[in-house]
């Protein structure tokens, strides 16, 4: 059956709001109204839809602006952490770098490594906050499926077989 749709409008991206702003969406739209029904609701969750690009446009920058503050959140705890722990490891393989009995060879991959690990470290920071930062009902039509966008990079573990 063909759905009409008026003009400039979208196949509404549903979501479920609370009283405290946060937004929550289904795992599918199939699934929404019985999610709903069964449970948020219940739970004082309110219905909406963006059926509009503009409405789209302020859900999307909603989600990631409420994302972006819980993930910095959990990343400055994850540093704080980690900071202690990496700076003990860099200090242990400093100390080895200077010692006599550490071959030049020895030197240099501690070097490198010490210098690789700072510059994976934010790669992969970056790749993160593209791939959460991103609202697909947004960008894609209905028929596109979420395997149309993986692709693979040189190395990735998919590509791998691991």
């Amino acid at each position: 059956m063909a759905v009409y749709r008026a003009l400039g409008s979208l196949e509404p991206i549903i979501y479920f709001e609370d009283r405290d702003g946060q937004i929550m969406l289904p795992p599918t739209t199939e699934d929404a109204r019985w999610l709903y029904q069964s449970k948020y609701s219940k739970e004082g969750w309110e219905w909406k839809e963006a059926g509009t690009l503009a409405e789209v446009d302020v859900l999307q920058k909603r989600l990631v602006a409420e994302e972006r503050r819980r993930d910095e959140a959990t990343a400055e705890r994850d540093d704080r952490a980690g900071v202690v722990k990496w700076r003990a490891v860099g200090d242990a393989l400093r100390e080895r770098m200077i010692s006599s009995s550490t071959s030049p060879y020895e030197r240099d991959f501690i070097a490198a490594y010490l210098q690789v690990r700072e510059d994976r470290r934010e790669r992969h920071r970056q790749r993160w906050l593209e791939r959460t930062s991103y609202l697909w009902a947004a960008n894609m039509d209905s028929g596109t499926k979420p395997t149309d966008r993986m692709k693979s990079e040189p190395g990735d573990r998919w590509e791998r077989g691991i």
